[in-house]
């Protein structure tokens, strides 16, 4: 028999070897690949649409960072994880129980935990530039937002009216980074009961100014207008970047890099309470809910979710998460070496997924990045924009649950 399997196509390479060593194990059962192109802003359409036509794939990926995997479970498309978990006596202590508790909808499972990362929190340094500024580099426990405007201004470097190397780029994607800027100053997008905005408290005020200031005030980090054409992965690649926040996955720079300068790794800051904000977003290996393989769908999302398949997934696609023995395994520090020692700082005390209530993550995120795009812009000031994004937040989320 033949299973489907769906994933962005970025990480056609980790499954196919790992469909490979499954069908191996496993001879009677292959795996089709189907990898589908683009980001999520892709990926995501074409998934849904192939629920609504009773096409999708036997076994995907899917993530709570979106919104959609709550979706998708309460729409019953996602298979019932429980009966099987049962069946085949699987110890759910394996994965950190902040990934299974993200996974719960209503108490039930409906996915295995493929991967975890405290969101873009990571502080991605060209330590060469550092040490040729005479900069302390970043420092994981004691940096604050203001020191570390400071370090940036001393590292951006102008050559009249144009800027050739951005001290600092920060990422405005509101549930991609900025989140945990504004938990970091004690601030969320959203009331607990997650049913309305809360971006016009004084924290959450604090976080925007701050990201308003390192822009159009200090002008160390390039307006949303500026941000470097080739991406900021390149420009750091390119010398023309000295610091940047990403997630986990900037581990993969380093290979790209080579020789040409020595990369660090710090965490973005603690807040003034000394809080460092984070959200927690776990990555899926599901299946179909309507499949009609589902046994043998569930024997697959077991083995992509394993301890091997994790440590594959960190060497292949400088990704790890939701496995303690994943980050204990050898393999990884091998390859990266002291890179790894932030993250494991990162993974302590994540804070939970700022989910809607009524999961339209992708379309709020959608909404608030066009309503602050003009702050970080400078056309516009945080205190002007609060009013405009509460209505924004708010309009989304006076929406039925989908």
């Amino acid at each position: 028999m033949s299973l489907t399997l769906s994933y962005r196509s970025g990480n056609a390479p980790y499954f196919q070897e790992r469909s490979k060593t499954f069908n191996q194990q496993n001879p009677n059962i292959a795996i089709e690949q189907k990898p589908i192109a683009g980001s999520n802003d892709a990926y995501y359409p074409k998934l849904t649409a192939e629920f609504a036509a009773g096409s999708a794939s036997d076994v995907f990926w899917v993530s709570t960072g979106f919104g959609l995997y709550d979706s998708y479970a309460a729409s019953k498309q996602l298979i019932a994880a429980d009966p099987f978990i049962q069946s085949d006596n699987i110890d759910l202590s394996q994965w950190f129980p902040a990934a299974i508790e993200t996974l719960k909808l209503d108490g039930k499972l409906y996915a295995l935990p493929w991967g975890m990362h405290p969101d873009d929190i990571g502080l991605w340094y060209n330590k060469d530039m550092f040490d040729k500024a005479g900069v302390a580099p970043p420092d994981i426990e004691n940096e604050t937002h203001e020191s570390l405007a400071e370090k940036a201004a001393k590292l951006t470097k102008r050559t009249g009216s144009h800027t050739d190397v951005w001290g600092l780029v920060t990422t405005t994607a509101p549930f991609e980074g900025f989140i945990s800027i504004v938990r970091s100053y004690g601030g969320d997008f959203m009331t607990p009961d997650k049913k309305k905005g809360a971006m016009d408290t004084p924290e959450a005020l604090a976080a925007m100014q701050w990201m308003y200031d390192i822009r159009v005030t200090q002008k160390v980090n390039p307006l949303f207008s500026q941000t470097p054409a080739n991406g900021v992965e390149d420009a750091f690649v390119g010398q023309t970047v000295a610091m940047f926040n990403e997630g986990v996955w900037g581990l993969a720079l380093a290979q790209k890099i080579g020789n040409r300068f020595t990369m660090g790794c710090s965490l973005m800051p603690k807040g003034p309470k000394g809080i460092r904000g984070s959200m927690s977003h776990v990555d899926t290996i599901s299946g179909y809910g309507k499949g009609k393989h589902q046994p043998e769908s569930f024997k697959f999302i077991e083995f992509l979710t394993n301890k091997e398949s994790g440590v594959q997934n960190a060497l292949v696609n400088a990704f790890w998460g939701a496995r303690a023995d994943v980050w204990a395994d050898p393999r990884p520090k091998q390859k990266y070496g002291s890179l790894l020692d932030a993250w494991v700082v990162a993974m302590k005390d994540i804070m939970p997924l700022d989910e809607p209530w009524n999961f339209r993550l992708l379309e709020l995120n959608t909404a608030m990045d066009n309503t602050l795009q003009p702050v970080w812009n400078g056309d516009t000031t945080p205190k002007d924009v609060v009013p405009k994004l509460q209505d924004a937040i708010n309009t989304v989320l006076a929406k039925p649950q989908q």
